[in-house]
């Protein structure tokens, strides 16, 4: 006798068409948790303001519902008084530390959008949902933050039903790397702090995407929280195939906000430039995403910009191809206090690549544990300007070799079906499923 599936409803406001890493994580749960038991029911944007869009995955309506709700997207009036075009797509580090117009945009942004730009999607799909619960049975409920507008959602819907209710936490709320930019009042101050808390202290379980994050959030106010890391998907890559190239190719996959510009790391790469022609010959850094005009205006200035090929925006599909037939796979983390529990959702899929990590942050990290623990590269960290010079070196010296490739050892338990098995374990503890 076939057991019937638990119905869970998700609150993501990025799904497809939707492009980029926010949308991956959610929607690879919802591919694999039937499998597990529980049947998925997508409730999600219409036609919302994405970064970026990638029309090469379907919805997944036709094997499980998806429900869309219309909202007022603010991000309109942001580009009308900051003389943007309606076509540009808005990036997080605008709405940090900013001046002039943007400045006042920024302030205007952190303290009457509380917690996000989407606050006004609340109070809409809240009453939307509850007429959909009236009818319909759910086992659990989980909202998806960022934004974290889904977690007021959840929360809400949890005190109005008392349904089992987990938020997911890709990204920390007050102590998120931006935070302070945001350039809040007191008042604004205390009311994200008071909103993260009723959040922690009203659901069942928190997951969030690393160890430290996970630590921070237990000490902020929640009492079930468990670390469920992103991670890679093997059938993104069963048609996947290195393209050979005379470049020693460096790729870089995602957006590079200027957070993540790290003036000493480039100018070791300039040095060993300078000082190796060979190297200068056949380095072809390739940057593959969104990527800030603080990289550009040093790239001009030294020349590096001949080595530079830049690619705006690429399916997830063909982004994977460029990584697969790159020789190394550069990963810089930003400078802030919070990047200690960063860690980049692309790190999963550079490990499935197998090809050398060349990885430049804060020590100690989460990611250098996972690079060094898997034997997936090198990690440099912030300052060590010997260190960097000797990781290129290492990394050329493979490269004119033809020994691009590495064996990460460990990595299964970072594979997506793997990951959501430990996502249903937690479902099955709130929803009394559980032994």
């Amino acid at each position: 006798m076939t057991t019937a599936k638990k119905k869970v409803l998700i609150i993501s406001y990025y799904w497809p068409p939707a492009g980029g890493v926010a949308v991956q994580r959610w929607y690879k749960f919802a591919t694999y948790l039937p499998e597990f038991g529980y049947e998925p029911i997508i409730f999600t944007v219409k036609d919302g303001e994405f970064g970026a869009l990638d029309h090469s995955k379907d919805d997944l309506s036709d094997r499980i519902t998806v429900l869309r709700e219309p909202i007022l997207e603010p991000y309109k009036l942001y580009k009308k008084f900051t003389g943007k075009k309606s076509e540009d797509k808005i990036k997080q580090e605008a709405f940090s530390g900013s001046q002039g117009k943007e400045g006042l945009a920024v302030w205007i942004r952190g303290n009457f959008f509380i917690p996000d730009a989407r606050k006004y999607w609340v109070k809409r799909s809240v009453k939307r949902l509850s007429s959909f619960l009236r009818e319909n049975h759910v086992d659990a409920i989980i909202s998806n933050g960022t934004p974290h507008s889904c977690h007021l959602i959840g929360m809400k819907l949890k005190r109005k039903f008392n349904i089992p209710w987990l938020a997911d936490f890709r990204d920390p709320w007050t102590k998120v790397d931006y935070f302070d930019d945001l350039k809040l009042t007191s008042l604004a101050r205390r009311k994200h702090y008071r909103l993260e808390y009723n959040v922690l202290e009203n659901a069942d379980a928190v997951t969030t995407v690393s160890k430290t994050w996970e630590q921070d959030f237990a000490q902020l106010g929640a009492k079930n929280t468990a670390t469920i890391t992103n991670g890679f998907d093997r059938s993104d890559f069963s048609d996947l195939h290195h393209k050979d190239s005379d470049k020693f190719v460096i790729t870089h996959l995602g957006t590079l906000s200027k957070f993540r510009f790290h003036e000493e790391f480039w100018n070791g790469i300039l040095e060993k430039v300078k000082k190796d022609p060979a190297f200068k010959q056949q380095l072809e850094i390739r940057l593959i995403g969104n990527v800030d005009e603080t990289f550009f205006r040093y790239f001009h200035r030294t020349s590096l910009i001949e080595n530079v090929v830049h690619i705006s925006h690429l399916d997830h599909k063909e982004a994977l191809a460029h990584a697969v037939s790159s020789d190394a796979l550069l990963l810089l983390l930003g400078h802030k206090s919070m990047s200690e529990g960063r860690i980049p959702a692309k790190v999963f899929e550079y490990l499935a690549v197998a090809k050398p990590i060349l990885a430049y942050g804060q020590s100690p990290s989460d990611v250098e544990k996972i690079i060094l623990e898997s034997n997936a590269g090198i990690f440099v960290p912030f300052d060590d300007s010997n260190g960097l010079n000797k990781a290129l070196n290492e990394l050329f010296l493979q490269f004119k070799t033809g020994n691009t490739l590495v064996e990460p050892k460990g990595i299964e338990k970072f594979e997506r079906k793997n990951l959501t098995a430990e996502l249903a374990n937690v479902l099955d503890g709130i929803t009394g499923n559980g032994n």
